[in-house]
């Protein structure tokens, strides 16, 4: 016969996917390990620190998963399916069954993670729209506090949530706690504009301190939507918005010779200007050479004004990465400076050519 442990969740899931269960009326511990929702029960070592798994317990185990007050909900051994979602999977479940009737934006964070690290951009929606009021004429003493930084702009250290509102019928049970969605109206402290998020938190609504306010406790740590005004944007563009639009023009103009062709970016510099060298030459991708012609410069107006007059903006200054173009730049310019070595080796054959014929 199956041996019965019966057991209530102590902690949360911690940052290495473990779950800590402690026994009904005694001081042991148990982890339920709930990567991909695996669900495998293990013994732990050091519960109340580090929480380590230690060793699968044997599947002759049955946990009888229980609330506070002893209540059952689950049972199953390691010989069995995992009956238990995590907690942030079944907050999502419950979502799925009420968001249609909510007007809301579904934001992929995963995606803005990595184009964050790769390009430092957003993909986001809702910092898209926020990022276009971060106008530097308009707040310069604002943005230059915050270092220039967009992830200063929009996150939640710039904004003071200002209302929060249930959902009616978004009530919902797990493990014999109550939860609910409610919507937490946000505003700007900069620019003044207003949105809201989806949040999931206890029902009823349970208020924490958090500085010198009380917020909304969250249970799920996690947005699951938002909601603004997309028909009133600011004056400046994102950098992800401006870089694509640059890159299409690029693109128009230079079609890519080869999948992974890149491009030419030749700095001039100003004649009276005391420098090493007439021009500076990069070889670049075109991402990066539409990053050279914004300037960090991303106001609407200026990105359609480069946009206007692109040819003339971009004459004599970015080529396509071939030998034809290397050779071009060196009798555009004698005295070119090449960075990464793209220009080193013409000068040097024009200048072996030259010593040859003397």
């Amino acid at each position: 016969m199956a041996k019965e442990i019966k057991v209530h969740k102590y902690y949360d899931e911690n940052d290495s996917f473990v779950e800590l269960w402690k026994v009904v009326g005694e001081e042991k511990y148990f982890g339920r390990y709930t990567y991909n929702n695996e669900g495998t029960w293990y013994y732990v070592a050091d519960p109340l620190g580090y929480c380590e798994l230690d060793r699968p317990v044997s599947n002759d185990v049955m946990f009888i998963l229980c609330d506070e007050e002893g209540n059952e909900y689950y049972r199953y051994s390691n010989g069995q399916a995992n009956p238990l979602p995590k907690f942030v999977d079944f907050v999502r479940m419950q979502w799925e069954k009420l968001k249609d009737n909510i007007p809301h934006n579904t934001e992929n964070d995963e995606a803005d993670f990595w184009s964050m690290c790769w390009n430092g951009e957003t993909t986001r929606k809702l910092n898209q729209w926020l990022v276009s009021f971060m106008d530097k004429e308009l707040y310069p003493k604002e943005i230059a506090e915050m270092n220039g930084y967009e992830e200063n702009w929009y996150g939640c250290w710039s904004n003071t949530e200002i209302d929060y509102t249930s959902i009616p019928g978004s009530e919902f049970e797990f493990l014999g706690s109550k939860y609910q969605f409610i919507k937490v109206h946000h505003k700007h402290d900069v620019c003044e504009v207003e949105w809201d998020t989806f949040e999931c938190c206890d029902n009823p609504i349970q208020m924490s301190p958090f500085g010198t306010k009380t917020h909304p406790f969250i249970q799920s740590y996690m947005e699951m939507g938002n909601w603004f005004d997309d028909s009133k944007y600011g004056t400046m563009f994102d950098k992800k918005t401006a870089r694509k639009k640059v890159v299409e023009k690029l693109l128009e103009i230079y079609p890519k010779e080869k999948e992974y062709q890149g491009l030419l970016y030749v700095k001039r510099n100003e004649p009276d200007k005391w420098c090493i060298a007439e021009a500076y030459c990069w070889a670049k991708s075109y991402n990066d050479c539409a990053d050279m012609l914004i300037d960090r410069d991303y106001h609407v107006e200026k990105i359609h004004e480069l946009l206007e007059n692109f040819k003339e903006k971009v004459k004599d200054k970015v080529f396509i990465n071939n030998t034809d173009n290397k050779e071009k730049i060196c009798n555009l310019y004698p005295d070119v400076y090449g960075y990464d070595d793209c220009l080193f080796y013409y000068k040097k054959k024009e200048k072996t050519t030259k010593i040859l014929k003397d």
